[in-house]
């Protein structure tokens, strides 16, 4: 064991099973990094979707003030005219009160959708994080069993060829 030849191909097994361990590592902390990002980013697109529903209220909320003024100018505009608001007068400012309504549920949906879209985005950053570290486990797995047999390998390659000097000599 104490010929150069043996220490050599002892030196490199050995760097052979670092650099295949190493790799290995790089490769989970790569996955790792992925993992983080996708959480940072699911986190980011629930925010966004918070916003987004916040924003469809004020929008919604201000469509209705918007028909309510509209109501109160077509009856003081009414009144002025010296009429009731009755009949047809009555119609109009009810169909203008039903066309702000469907206006405010339209984008009370949108907003929904918009919500739910944003939320489903996110589910899939928090998937692709599970994913990344599931790989990560795998990768840093790997690299050990990966690492053992290059040892191996290079121990049998070693010996065998050992023997061959040996037969060789005699």
């Amino acid at each position: 064991m104490s010929d150069p030849l043996t220490w050599a191909l002892v030196a490199v097994a050995a760097t052979s099973a670092y650099g295949t361990w190493y790799s290995g590592q790089s490769q989970a902390n790569q996955f790792k990094a992925q993992e983080r990002a996708a959480d940072v980013n699911a986190k980011q697109i629930k925010l966004n979707a918070e916003a987004a529903a916040a924003a469809g209220t004020q929008r919604e909320e201000q469509a209705r003030r918007k028909i309510r003024a509209m109501e109160a100018k077509s009856v003081a505009a009414v009144s002025a005219t010296g009429t009731r608001i009755e009949g047809s007068n009555l119609d109009l400012i009810g169909q203008n009160r039903m066309f702000g309504e469907l206006d405010a549920l339209n984008i009370r949906y949108d907003t929904e959708m918009q919500r739910r879209g944003l939320l489903a985005q996110s589910g899939m950053e928090t998937y692709a994080g599970r994913i990344a570290g599931m790989n990560r486990s795998n990768a840093a797995t790997g690299s050990y069993i990966n690492a053992a047999s290059s040892l191996l390998q290079s121990g049998t390659s070693g010996y065998l060829g050992y023997k061959s000097l040996q037969q060789g000599k005699t």
